[in-house]
C-alpha cells in the first residue's frame, strides 16, 4: 500500500485514477466516516474477492485523529482503528489489493500506519501495511511548462508567461489557469 500526502489539489486522487487506468483495474472507494466495523469487514472481503483492484481511502485524517474515530459521536457504531488495522494487514490474506490512503497532513495519522524511514525518502516504517509514503507538492517550473505546452499547444506565445504566473500553484490550480486561457 501507499500513503499519499500533500495539500488539497496536488493530485493525490488523480494519481490513483491514473494508476488504475494504466493497470486496467477498478478503484473501490471506502468512506470510513460512514462505516461500522461489520461494514468495513464486509466491504474489505468483497474487495478481496474481486482483486486485483485498488482500494482508496481518502482523507483518513478527517476520520481518525490518531487512533480515535472523530465520527464516534455522529455514528452509533463507528469503525474502530483496531478493526481497520486488522482488516488491512491481519491474518486474512489480501493479495491483489493495492491499498491507498490519502491525507492532507501525514502528522495527523497514527504511526501504526507508517512514517517515513528517512526524510526525503518515500520508504515507510510499516512495509507490508504501507510500503511507501509519497508527498505530492506544488508543481515545479518544468512540470508547469510540460502541462502548459500540452494544454496551450495552439498558443505557444502565452506559455512562458503562464508558467511564470503559476509559480506556487498546485497542479489543480495550474490546470485551471491553463484551461481558462485555452477556453478564452
Amino acid at each position: 500500500g501507499w500513503i499519499l500526502t500533500g495539500i488539497q489539489g496536488t493530485g493525490k486522487t488523480s494519481l490513483v485514477r491514473g494508476i488504475a487506468e494504466y493497470l486496467g483495474i477498478p478503484i473501490i472507494v471506502f468512506d470510513l466516516a460512514t462505516m461500522s466495523n461489520n461494514e468495513f469487514r464486509k466491504y474489505w472481503r468483497q474487495a478481496c474477492s474481486i482483486s486485483p483492484c485498488i482500494v482508496l481511502i481518502e482523507d483518513i485524517d478527517n476520520v481518525f485523529d490518531g487512533r480515535e474515530n472523530k465520527m464516534v459521536n455522529k455514528m452509533r457504531n463507528s469503525l474502530t482503528f483496531d478493526c481497520f488495522l486488522n482488516c488491512i494487514s491481519g491474518v486474512q490474506e489480501s493479495d491483489g489489493i493495492f491499498l491507498v490512503i490519502t491525507t492532507n497532513n501525514i502528522n495527523n495519522i497514527d504511526p501504526a500506519l507508517g512514517r517515513r524511514v528517512k526524510d526525503g525518502e518515500d520508504l515507510s516504517t510499516r512495509p507490508g501495511r504501507f510500503d511507501r509514503i509519497i508527498e505530492l507538492k506544488e508543481m515545479d517550473k518544468d512540470c508547469r511548462l510540460k502541462l502548459a505546452e500540452r494544454v496551450l499547444f495552439d498558443y505557444p506565445e502565452l506559455i512562458d508567461s503562464i508558467v511564470k504566473e503559476g509559480e506556487g500553484d498546485t497542479p489543480a490550480q495550474f490546470m485551471e489557469r491553463c484551461s481558462m486561457i485555452a477556453l478564452r
